[in-house]
Parts: C-alpha cells; structure tokens; sequence
C-alpha cells in the first residue's frame, strides 16, 4: 500500500511538471504543414506542433442536413458525387436518419475512426463531436509521426491556460493541420460552432503519443481518454511539455565530424540518419534533412569557401562556428557558403543538409586563406617556443601557466598529432616533411596560445 500511494504521488507531480521530474525539452524538426512547423519530442518520441484551430463537426448526428440545417455547411461534408464526411448509400446519394436515429430526417456523419458492431448507416458506428474531444490530423503526418487512430492527445490554448485530453479520431485536409472537435473546441475556450467558431491564430498547442491509444474499431469514453492522456503526459515529462514549442531546442550531432582539408575535395554521400536541424541562423528556407557534418581547421585568418557539385538532391551547405545551427556564419547561397572572418586554428563545422530528404553523393571543396602576413603567431607573449625554425627537437616555456597539449595542424588545416605535455617541455618533429605548421598550446586553464613553426 506504501509503494501504490508513493507511485501515485510521484506520477502527480511529474505530470504536474514542478520539478521532481525533469522535463527535457530536446526537440527534432519533423516537418512542416501549412506553415506551422513540427517536432518530434527526442525524450518521449510525442510528436508537437503549434497552429490553429479549425473546429470539425464530423461525427455529430447533427452536424449535416438538407439545405444547410446542420450546425455546419452541408458543403463542408462534400456535394453530389463526392461526398466526404457524411455516408451515402449505393447510389452514392446522402442517407438520412431515420426515426429511430438520434435526428431523424439529418445526414449520417462518419469519421475516420469506427466502433466495431455497428453498421455504415448507424450514427452510433461514429466519434460524435459535440460530446467528444478529438483531433483530425492529414495523412501526410501519420507516417512521418508513426501516428495511428485513436492515439491520445493533450491540447493547450496558449492565450488562456485552458487544456484538455484528447484523441485522433479523424483524417484532415490535405496541407491543413490543426482541427478538432466542438467538444475540444469548447473546453479549449473558444467558440465551438463548426461554422463561425475556432480560431485561424497560431495558439493552440498540440501533443500527440504515437502508439497510446486502442486503433481502429474502438470508441474511447470521455472517461478514458482524461486517464489514459494522464498517463502519456506523465510518462512523457508532464503538462510544462508544450512549452518546449516556445525555443524548440535542435541538437546538431557532430561527435563524427568528417575532417576536410583546405584545398582538396572530398567525395562524400548524404546520410541517412533522420533530420535533427530545420532551420539554421543563417537562412531564410526551412530544410527538412539529414544532415553530414564535416569540420575543417583553417591555418590562416581569413576566408573560407565551402562548395558542393557533383550531386542530384536537393542540397544545401553551411559553415557553422560551433555544433549550433543557429552559430551559422557567412553568406549561404544552397550549393556554397562563405564566411570572410575566420580564425586560423579554430574548428569549423561545414555541414551539407539534404532538404526534403532527397539526398545524393556530392564533392566538398573548401578554399581557405592562404598563408603569409596573415599567419598566425604568437598571440600570447606568455608562450615561448625555440628554436623556431626547427630541425626536430622544439621547447616550450610558459612563465604563468602549466603546459597540458599541443595539437599539431599542418599548413592546409589538417591535425597531424596531440601530444601531451604534462611534466615535459619538449616535442621532437625530427619526422615530419619540411614546411610550415602551426601549435596550438593548450594550458591548464584551457586558454591557447597559436604559434607557427618552421620545420627545415
């Protein structure tokens, strides 16, 4: 009995949100839908967008009739020949409620979700609308979302605080998104009338649990989704989880960088990975990914050109300053990217994002600056390295701080060798080829200091 009640305390404040269940809000950019962008939730795999709220009155025995006497337009279920939301009879005209249906003389409503055991022409085989919350959702989202009818829904009006438990029980519009129930509509806070209610402004937050609910062939009572929603949003960090729309976080993955060198192409292949970036700080377009990220460590301040070729997809190129899509540096123009201030010895990220999927091998070429006033040099007077020119064996001094590493970057940008110093002040390059190279010492304080060294 401990055990229950403890369980029970713990899944209340985490679906609370109050701290003692942390909430990560790491977020994948999925698509994009009449403007209104998509994530996937990276903790839960809940799928989140923010957008309007067209109210739908698909399934209410009442919502079409003759003549418009339903609560919404009669045009709004189809027209003759082509009839959508109400059921027609083999002739492929409107059939009507009879007298012992709950309004005789109106059209049969369908939605895309069903009861098992009852028949086509019975209102009852449908979601109704006025006394059930749920959403409609278009096709092209179910595969993207792996979402199926009759996942559960968590809903929030962003203007007013109101929120409620739901599920998707109807197709949307091709290209719409964001509609839902008159039951929903209501207990969101706004008008619930099919013909002048919701609201075209992006307010209305939605979180869908891929893979909850029970599928096609079940109705949910009013009951049921208000705990079985309970229990996606606790598992899935709790009712702050809409917030995460406010700064969706897009987390590049650089942690297999492929190296490039200044100067010379490098044949590569778009991933395959799914897309974790959308936008990036420096565009004006939405991509839809992967991404392959490659780095680059330029040996001379100055500027860099990154250019793809040779590809058939749709891609694009950045240079970024650090593993952030919004540090995006430069000028972007799709196919190359240029960014006039670059500092010898950092790291670049270039990263090649393949839109809409479509991804292709490609040739990367980076041109840097080329050496000459603009080296680098000693930038702190802290750091002595002699002698300089060198035959092999070079030392190194620092008068304030204690020495940890040098990493050694040859003259196109290419990192030959990081040798640890700790305890030694020496490193022999009696083997490297004539030519120039560039140390980056590393202190304890993580500050560097880059120095040019001759090897003759």
């Amino acid at each position: 009995m401990k055990f229950k009640l403890l369980l029970i305390f713990v899944v209340v404040i985490c679906a609370l949100n109050v701290g003692f269940c942390q909430l990560n809000c790491n977020l994948t950019y999925l698509t994009t839908i009449e403007n209104f962008d998509v994530y996937t939730h990276n903790q839960s795999g809940a799928i989140l967008f923010r957008a309007k709220f067209a109210v739908d009155a698909d399934g209410c025995p009442r919502a079409y009739g003759p003549s418009n006497s339903g609560l919404d337009w009669t045009a709004n279920a189809g027209y003759p020949g082509n009839w959508w939301g109400i059921v027609t009879d083999v002739n492929g005209d409107p059939i009507i409620q009879g007298a012992g249906d709950p309004y005789p003389g109106m059209y049969v409503s369908s939605t895309s979700l069903v009861q098992s055991g009852y028949s086509n022409s019975n209102p009852l085989r449908y979601v109704d609308s006025e006394n059930i919350p749920f959403i409609a959702l278009p096709s092209a989202l179910l595969s993207l979302g792996n979402i199926s009818l009759g996942d559960l829904v968590y809903a929030k009006n962003t203007t007013n605080g109101n929120t409620s438990f739901a599920y998707f029980a109807d197709g949307g519009p091709v290209g719409k998104l964001g509609e839902g129930s008159m039951f929903l509509a209501s207990a969101l806070g706004l008008n619930s009338s099919p013909k002048t209610g919701g609201t075209s402004l992006q307010i209305i937050d939605y979180v869908v649990f891929p893979q909850s609910g029970m599928g096609q062939g079940t109705h949910l009572t009013l009951s049921q989704i208000n705990s079985m929603g309970l229990a996606e949003l606790t598992a899935a960090g709790g009712i702050g989880l809409p917030d995460c729309l406010d700064s969706p976080t897009q987390t590049l993955d650089c942690s297999a960088a492929i190296p490039l060198n200044c100067g010379i192409i490098y044949t590569g292949t778009s991933s395959t990975a799914t897309s974790l970036i959308g936008t990036y700080g420096c565009n004006t377009w939405t991509e839809t990914g992967p991404e392959r990220v490659h780095s680059i460590i330029p040996s001379a301040n100055g500027t860099i050109t990154a250019t793809i070729s040779n590809f058939t997809g749709d891609l694009d190129v950045y240079i970024l300053g650090s593993c952030d899509p919004t540090d995006c540096l430069g000028i972007v123009s799709s196919s190359s990217a240029t960014y006039a201030n670059a500092i010898a010895g950092n790291t670049y990220y270039i990263v090649v994002d393949a839109d809409d999927g479509s991804g292709s091998s490609y040739d990367i070429l980076v041109n840097c600056a080329t050496t000459g006033t603009d080296d680098i040099s000693i930038e702190n007077n802290t750091i002595t390295l002699y002698p300089n020119p060198t035959s092999g064996l070079i030392k190194i001094e620092s008068k304030s701080q204690k020495l940890e590493k040098v990493i050694i970057i040859d003259a196109i940008g290419k990192v030959i060798e990081t040798v640890s110093i700790k305890g030694e002040n020496e490193i022999n390059i009696e083997n490297y080829a004539e030519g120039i190279y560039f140390f980056k010492v590393i202190t304890n304080d993580l500050s560097s200091t880059f120095v040019k060294v001759v090897k003759d």
